[in-house]
């Protein structure tokens, strides 16, 4: 699940451990990194995934890689991914933090060319994601099929993986690779986020969001 922080710390605090993000109501554990624990993955633009799992000793999360309870923090506006422990029953996560208030205008800069970013919707709605072209500071990078040279969105799917979309030269608009039509919408459900990639050559990138959603230009 693409777990998106919605939400900001109530002691005023820029970020929050990644320990009192969340809740599990059952916690799949696991004595090493492994597919039998709950894991969460955290994209970095530089360094990739950061990976990081419940172990058994802790009963808490731990990075790959180590033996100790993590001290990473996350910030409102992440986007995690959540791995259910193979063998595990179906469990529920609540997030911790309050409201982001809805007046702000969260942003997302510095999306250089040939870049992803994990992006959430900073508020706990659902968001149509076909319609992030009205967001971003300098427009669009198209290409004329699914090719890294063109701006590109993809969201995660627990059955059928990473759903890719590609921004199209002739339609203007997102289209899932492998469809003939434009995508209608790309609806990201409330709590979940998605990933946004920067087409290679395209001028550096700045996604400002605002509230109410926007449905056309401004």
């Amino acid at each position: 699940m693409a777990l998106s922080v919605q939400f900001t710390p109530v002691d005023g605090s820029a970020t929050i451990k990644l320990v009192d993000l969340l809740t599990i109501g059952t916690p799949k554990a696991s004595p090493t990194f492994a597919a039998t624990g709950d894991q969460i993955w955290k994209y970095d633009p530089t360094e990739g995934w950061i990976k990081y799992w419940w172990r058994t000793a802790s009963k808490n999360w731990v990075k790959n890689g180590s033996t100790t309870i993590t001290e990473d923090t996350v910030s409102s506006g992440d986007t995690l991914l959540f791995r259910r422990g193979n063998g595990a029953t179906a469990t529920t996560l609540t997030l911790s933090g309050a409201i982001r208030p809805f007046e702000a205008k969260p942003l997302y800069d510095n999306i250089t060319a040939g870049t992803s970013r994990f992006i959430a919707y900073p508020w706990p709605v659902a968001f149509d994601a076909k319609t992030i072209p009205l967001y971003q500071s300098v427009g669009p990078k198209a290409s004329p099929t699914f090719a890294a040279t063109g701006d590109q969105i993809w969201t995660y799917d627990a059955d059928r993986g990473w759903q890719k979309y590609w921004y199209r030269t002739a339609s203007k608009a997102y289209r899932l690779n492998g469809a003939t039509t434009d995508a209608p919408s790309i609806m990201i459900p409330a709590g979940e986020g998605f990933m946004f990639r920067r087409g290679n050559g395209g001028a550096t990138e700045t996604i400002t969001f605002t509230y109410p959603a926007k449905t056309a230009a401004e």
